[in-house]
Parts: C-alpha cells; sequence; structure tokens
C-alpha cells in the first residue's frame, strides 16, 4: 500500500504511508514516469535503481476517478524477474483539488 500522485504531466511521486501504519518496510518518495493514451488506457515506469526497474500497464475508470493494472514486466538488476501482480488505486482528493 503507497499513497501516489499522478501530476497530470506524466510524473509520479510516493508520499510514503502515514506514521505507525505497519508498514515501515516500505519505500518512500520513489518517482516515475506514465503516459495516457486517448482511450484512456497507459504505461508507467518505476525505476529503483541498480537496474530494478517495474513496468506497469493500467486503464483509468470511473471518470479519471480509479486506475485498475498489472505489473507487465519487473527486472531485478538487470534480469527479468517473474511476478503476478495487480495494482488498483483510486483518488483521494476532492475534484475541486486539481
Amino acid at each position: 500500500m503507497v499513497l501516489g500522485r499522478f501530476d497530470g504531466k506524466g510524473g509520479y511521486t510516493t508520499d510514503g504511508l502515514p506514521g505507525g501504519s505497519g508498514f515501515s518496510a516500505f519505500r518512500t518518495g520513489e518517482t516515475a514516469n506514465y503516459d495516457v493514451n486517448l482511450d484512456c488506457t497507459g504505461f508507467q515506469t518505476i525505476n529503483l535503481g541498480v537496474g530494478t526497474v517495474i513496468e506497469k500497464a493500467f486503464v483509468i475508470s470511473n471518470s479519471g476517478r480509479s486506475f485498475h493494472g498489472v505489473v507487465a514486466k519487473f527486472t531485478v538488476a538487470g534480469t527479468a524477474a517473474p511476478i503476478q501482480s495487480r495494482v488498483d488505486g483510486w483518488k483521494l482528493a476532492s475534484d475541486q483539488d486539481d
């Protein structure tokens, strides 16, 4: 679980988790790039350094308030690693915050 922010311009950052959440092993401050197509599908690349990259394919739904995706490719130290993972997210801010 992570709190992430899509900036609407192809940039993404994680804000981490609230203190005391019990998930202290999760990384914070990650950045990524993403692209969204006209049909509301997209692709995101998170580079964690040292040859570790997560590539996600996703679709935006619910008038832009949610997205659903899968990890399309996971590379660790430059070597592709098998993984089956899905990603779901929901907009938590109000529409007036845009």
